[in-house]
C-alpha cells in the first residue's frame, strides 16, 4: 500500500509538472479561494501552516525528498470526508468555481467509480495555490497547497523519485 501511494504521488506530480511547463500562463488576478469554497459547501477542512508540514517531513528519508519541493508553501488545507452523500455534486461545484476563478486545469480523470481533478492558480510564473480533489465511491478528499511555489521544484521532486524507483518509468 505504501508503495502504491508513492507511485500515485509520483505520477500525479509528473502530470502536474508536464502541465505546468506546457500550460499557457494566466493573466488573471485571482486569489486562492479553496478554503472559502469548502466552507460554502459545508465541508470540514483543516488548515496547517507550511512550516509545520515541512518540519514533520523531516521524520523519514522519503519525506525529506518531498520537502524541497514545498519551498515557498505557506499552508496546506486538507479535507477528508467518508461516505459523503452529495460528493459528486460538491466535486462538480468546486471544480466549476475554481475554473471561474482562473484556476488552470492540469489533470482530470473521470471513470465509473472515481474522479480526480488537479487545478492550480498561477501568477508571475509561480503557483499560488494547487488543488487536488479526489472523489470516489467511499471518500471525498481535497488538498490545497498555498504559497509561492516554483513549478521547477516539482520537476526536481519527480526526478528524485524516478532515480530511486526501478518500477516507475517516465
Amino acid at each position: 500500500m505504501k508503495k502504491a501511494i508513492q507511485i500515485f504521488a509520483v505520477l500525479t506530480l509528473t502530470l502536474v509538472t508536464t502541465a505546468v511547463s506546457c500550460a499557457p500562463r494566466s493573466e488573471g488576478k485571482g486569489r486562492p479561494i479553496l478554503s472559502q469554497l469548502l466552507y460554502q459547501e459545508d465541508v470540514r477542512a483543516f488548515k496547517l501552516p507550511g512550516f509545520l508540514v515541512r518540519y514533520a517531513m523531516l521524520a523519514t528519508e522519503e519525506t525529506r525528498k518531498i520537502r524541497p519541493s514545498l519551498k515557498g508553501m505557506t499552508s496546506i488545507t486538507i479535507s477528508l470526508q467518508e461516505d459523503m452523500k452529495n460528493s459528486r455534486e460538491v466535486f462538480e461545484r468546486i471544480c466549476s468555481r475554481l475554473n471561474r476563478a482562473n484556476y488552470s486545469s492540469y489533470m482530470e480523470v473521470i471513470d465509473n467509480d472515481s474522479r480526480i481533478a488537479i487545478k492550480a492558480l498561477e501568477k508571475d510564473g509561480k503557483i499560488k495555490e494547487m488543488v487536488i480533489i479526489i472523489d470516489d465511491s467511499s471518500s471525498f478528499i481535497c488538498l490545497g497547497i498555498k504559497g509561492n511555489i516554483n513549478p521547477e521544484s516539482f520537476i526536481q521532486l519527480v526526478s528524485n523519485f524516478t532515480e530511486d524507483s526501478k518500477s516507475i518509468s517516465i
